[in-house]
């Protein structure tokens, strides 16, 4: 009788042995199809292995969905992502990022942002901005150089007629001088346009 009870006990231990190895064999499987969801497609996240290992999480770059590696991104990740033109200069922010960087902004060789589900990045090319002063007036343009027609506008809008620009307090090399008609000239913060119609029609 105790043999009988013996050799149940030691039957029903390799069955429980069985079922563990059994379940721990169905974890590893379940963990393996959701490890292999996605793609790599950032090259900075520390936290994670590379490769088709990588768990993976959902970010939105300008409204179209990417599902990246998680862990961190940095400026050129994203731009990358945005599949806009490398050579550019861009202003990349983030929002609804996880606690602690909820939003932001990532620079050209700067730190990274560790990134939550659903995160959104937005991509814009950069655009400088210059304050100049035309007729006494400050007016903030994009870029950094101005044709004789911007000016003229600036100064006097859609106005017809035969003006004369003259400027001062331009950079090196374009520190001062006169426009003519479809000229274009490099233009700095602060420099000073006086604009007069000679003739008014």
């Amino acid at each position: 009788m105790n043999k009988i009870i013996e050799e149940k006990n030691r039957t029903s231990d390799l069955a429980g042995e069985e079922m563990q190895v059994i379940r721990s064999a169905n974890l590893n499987q379940t963990d393996a199809r959701s490890a292999n969801e996605g793609e790599d497609t950032t090259r900075h996240s520390p936290h994670d292995p590379p490769g088709e290992k990588a768990h993976t999480t959902l970010i939105l770059v300008n409204g179209v969905e990417h599902r990246v590696k998680k862990g961190a991104v940095g400026y050129e990740d994203i731009v990358t992502l945005a599949a806009v033109d490398p050579s550019k200069q861009y202003d990349v922010t983030f929002e609804n990022g996880p606690r602690g960087s909820e939003t932001g902004k990532l620079v050209p060789n700067g730190p990274h942002t560790h990134i939550g589900n659903e995160e959104v990045f937005t991509v814009v090319e950069h655009t400088i901005k210059t304050l100049i002063i035309v007729n006494g007036t400050q007016r903030e343009v994009d870029g950094d150089t101005i044709s004789f027609e911007q000016v003229v506008k600036l100064a006097f809008g859609e106005a017809t007629g035969t003006f004369t620009v003259v400027y001062e307090f331009g950079p090196r090399g374009e520190e001062h001088g006169s426009m003519e008609p479809g000229q274009i000239v490099h233009i700095k913060d602060r420099e000073v346009f006086d604009v007069s119609n000679t003739y008014k029609s």
